[in-house]
């Protein structure tokens, strides 16, 4: 009998114990889950958060823009681009910006740069060491250290001909010459057998900042840093670069776009238009960003082509490497 009572009353212990376990650890659990990081992709890139800012960034870009030709055109785009849009469903449609995520942007220093190429016009900045002028200077750098100011915006957009796989309206705009050369550039590989087109391209500071904001919310500030720009140290806020993309990597921005065969004819050829690849392979500790096979920026033929035959980056042929 006395061991019979033993043993229940270890049963009911037994299934207290398990009772209390299980209001403890579980939710633990999930706490501990929870407050994982996202992993960022392996081709990580602007363009993933871009779709889900077109809409509300279409819209301030007609209100605000200076070029009322340009808000005409994205204002009659809007509506066809929202039925093709690939929109990431892990995503809200509009990132909320973290009002603990300090975003600083890099100053630069007071004084304008002073490049080692002789030919180059040092910029006008303002009080915070911000490039303000918007100039014909081909040669603009613009990255982590030399910052655009949130009123840079150019006034000589015009759409792009050569568009591939989803886009919106507001990405489709380049400054004129760029934009030509570049159609120009689409059409001489399409000569060739090989599609290519812009995925986006210009972009405004208010834009990019969303962007920046919802990768430093998914991965980190740190992370989000290695692959997106902040606002103001995007090449895209100039309208002299674009992200092109061809059908053979599913009209992606991806790294295997170099061993694709239009981005092997994309790294070969573009000097001839003015064009180089931004942030190649080797180079990620000058450029500041990871290899981007399919960022090409419009610098201008003669700069084009002795970037080309010296394999170096912008930064390297203007001597600004701080």
């Amino acid at each position: 009998m006395r061991s019979a009572i033993v043993t229940t009353r270890t049963k009911h212990f037994l299934r207290r114990l398990s009772a209390f376990l299980l209001l403890f650890i579980i939710p633990l659990s999930l706490l501990s889950s929870c407050s994982k990081k996202e992993e960022p992709p392996a081709d990580s890139s602007d363009d993933e958060a871009v779709a889900d800012l077109c809409e509300t960034s279409e819209a301030e870009f007609a209100d605000g823009a200076n070029n009322s030709a340009l808000s005409e055109e994205a204002d009659s785009t809007v509506g066809e681009d929202k039925a093709v849009l690939e929109i990431d469903e892990n995503l809200n449609s509009e990132p909320e910006e973290d009002s603990n995520l300090q975003v600083e942007i890099g100053s630069g220093d007071a004084v304008s740069p002073k490049p080692a190429n002789p030919d180059v016009v040092p910029p006008s900045l303002n009080e915070n060491g911000e490039i303000t002028e918007v100039t014909d200077n081909w040669l603009l750098l613009v990255n982590k250290t030399h910052p655009l100011s949130e009123s840079y915006e150019p006034t000589d957009l015009i759409v792009v001909q050569h568009q591939v796989g989803s886009h919106a309206a507001i990405m489709r705009y380049m400054r004129q010459e760029a934009a030509e050369h570049l159609d120009a550039m689409c059409e001489a590989a399409a000569e060739e057998g090989h599609e290519i087109g812009i995925r986006t391209a210009y972009r405004p500071y208010s834009y990019q900042k969303g962007i920046f904001n919802d990768y430093a919310n998914r991965y980190g500030e740190e992370e989000a840093n290695r692959f997106s720009a902040r606002p103001g140290q995007s090449e895209h806020q100039t309208g002299l670069c674009a992200d092109v993309t061809s059908p053979s990597v599913d009209y992606k921005l991806t790294t295997e776009y170099g061993k694709a065969p239009e981005g092997i004819w994309l790294a070969e050829n573009a000097h001839r238009f003015g064009f180089i690849i931004r942030y190649p392979l080797g180079k990620e500790d000058i450029t500041g960003y990871q290899y981007e096979p399919w960022h090409v920026r419009y610098v201008g033929e003669e700069a084009a082509a002795k970037i080309y035959e010296q394999g170096i980056t912008l930064e390297e042929y203007l001597g600004i490497l701080d």
